[in-house]
């Protein structure tokens, strides 16, 4: 917006996200797109605007004074934020303009304004803050849209109806993947525009994010392990889904296991981690932690956690039914990540802003261990297979450190890694417990054939080094990694691809 520096704004407080300027012979005429952030020194201005009934400021602004003076010719509803607005170039009285929900389109250059579609992003897509909109200059109906937290999309009907158009897209913010050992071909995988699914192993792409309306499928997916059709996900509560992702169900919200006391803005986001038993796949675990700490965001997981915990919860029928863990040792534990012992269900270890918890009774008590460091801000844990005493986690800032002896003492595994690193995920190998995987968000993707005694870096073929979620085959034969801004990635072990039959 430097162009426009020493000239009026459509309304002050207001920011101008976009402008399009009318491909005439009349370069005064241009659209503004104003909305606003909406972080929290804006909320006492929305609450005004609300309790006053006053129309929003936000929305489309019209000049045909080089913006001397403007003029809104489009309010925002419910203080939605427009962000991108676009004159055709081979007709500049058709125009587009969109919000995150909204699509408009103009006739006579932005003087009046029709809505296309709301939503208007393609189905089971999430489309995300517009970021920029481009008429194609042959036809006036086929326009593309850019967008902040999604991808690219087209409508060739003017605006009514949008398809991705996203192959090739490398910007894809991917926070868990998932899918059931049985069928490694089927992959989900959980990103900013919303949960995809592939049935050829990331060849191709379908977007699932349609849950029940007032919920969100938000961050997080777990695979049933005998099962690759039926999911979870969530946040705030879990919802279910029998058929790959096409329909889902609400299983169960925080008041239902939690009571009264346990609120949505008393934890923050509530991201649940869900964790099968591997010696039982009908024992269930879900723990839940703060939105931007489980995004590896700080210091916002450290603010005082801002939780009202317990906020852990148990099934023992695949999901149907829960209950709720009422150990007042972990009240305000902010829960990463959750291992389950590979022979024993009863046995678990939380990862937590608070160090490493155990309880050995299914959740009915649980024991703090010892510290691995003074501040051990613990991102990810992970039991040894074949030995559940031997334990890796990961510690924010500190690489990753083990134990021998159940968790009762530690030492610094990290050798082979960059430093400082903070490891989101550690996985045994299924078939084979000498060989251990990490995921570092800042440096790449590490193995170690010495159970995680010594590391080194698998990087090649990154493009990114922020890789933020991997997953294993059982067979060990398939490793997938999911990186901050650069999509997905597989490494085929054995040289061969995932066969698509499972």
């Amino acid at each position: 917006l430097s162009t426009l520096c020493h000239r009026s704004v459509p309304t002050p407080g207001v920011t101008s996200e976009n402008i399009a300027q009318s491909p005439t012979d009349n370069p005064d005429i241009l659209l503004a797109a104003a909305g606003h952030g909406g972080g929290p020194e804006a909320q006492p201005y929305f609450e005004n605007l609300i309790a006053t009934g006053q129309p929003s400021p936000m929305g489309i602004y019209r000049t045909v004074d080089g913006g001397e003076t403007w003029t809104q010719t489009l309010a925002a509803f419910e203080n939605q934020i427009f962000s991108a607005v676009e004159l055709c170039p081979s007709d500049p009285n058709i125009g587009y303009s969109a919000t995150k929900l909204s699509m408009y389109r103009t006739a006579n250059a932005g003087i009046t304004w029709e809505l296309t579609a709301n939503p208007w992003s393609p189905s089971g897509i999430s489309a995300g803050f517009p970021i920029d909109m481009q008429c194609d200059p042959r036809n006036v109906d086929r326009v593309f849209v850019n967008n902040y937290g999604g991808g690219n999309y087209l409508s060739e009907d003017g605006g009514e109806s949008w398809v991705s158009a996203s192959e090739g897209y490398t910007g894809a913010q991917v926070f868990g993947i998932s899918f059931a050992p049985s069928a490694p071909a089927r992959i989900y995988v959980m990103t900013f525009s919303g949960l995809w699914r592939s049935d050829d192993a990331g060849e191709t792409w379908t977007g699932i994010r349609n849950a029940p309306e007032g919920y969100d499928i938000y961050r997080t997916i777990s695979v049933d392990p005998n099962d690759s059709s039926h999911i979870f996900s969530g946040q705030y509560a879990l919802i279910e889904s029998q058929n790959e992702g096409n329909n889902w169900t609400v299983t169960w919200e925080l008041s239902t296991i939690f009571g009264d006391e346990i609120t949505q803005d008393s934890i923050n986001g509530g991201i649940p981690s869900i964790a099968y038993a591997p010696s039982d796949s009908d024992r269930m675990y879900v723990g839940f932690s703060h939105e931007l700490c489980a995004l590896n965001h700080e210091p916002a997981c450290t603010i005082e956690n801002n939780y009202a915990g317990p906020v852990f919860a148990i099934s023992s029928d695949g999901g149907s039914s829960w209950s709720r863990a009422i150990d007042e040792n972990l009240a305000g534990v902010d829960v990463r990540s959750v291992a389950v012992h590979a022979t024993d269900e009863d046995i678990v270890f939380l990862a937590t802003d608070q160090g490493i918890f155990k309880t050995v009774d299914a959740g009915g008590t649980w024991a703090k261990l010892t510290k691995p460091t003074e501040f051990s801000s613990a991102y990810s844990v992970a039991v040894n297979p074949d030995n559940p005493d031997h334990l890796l986690t990961g510690i924010d800032r500190d690489g990753i450190y083990q134990s021998l002896d159940g968790g009762q003492t530690w030492t610094n595994s990290s050798a082979g890694m960059e430093p400082n690193g903070s490891v989101s995920v550690i996985l045994f190998d299924p078939s084979d417990s000498t060989v251990v995987y990490a995921s570092d968000f800042f440096s790449g993707v590490y193995r170690s054939d010495d159970s995680g005694s010594t590391w080194v870096k698998i990087n090649n073929g990154l493009h990114s080094r922020a890789i933020s979620s991997i997953v294993i085959s059982a067979n060990g034969n398939h490793l997938y990694a999911g990186s901050n801004e650069d999509g997905m990635y597989r490494l085929d072990l054995n040289g061969v691809p995932p066969q698509t039959d499972g």
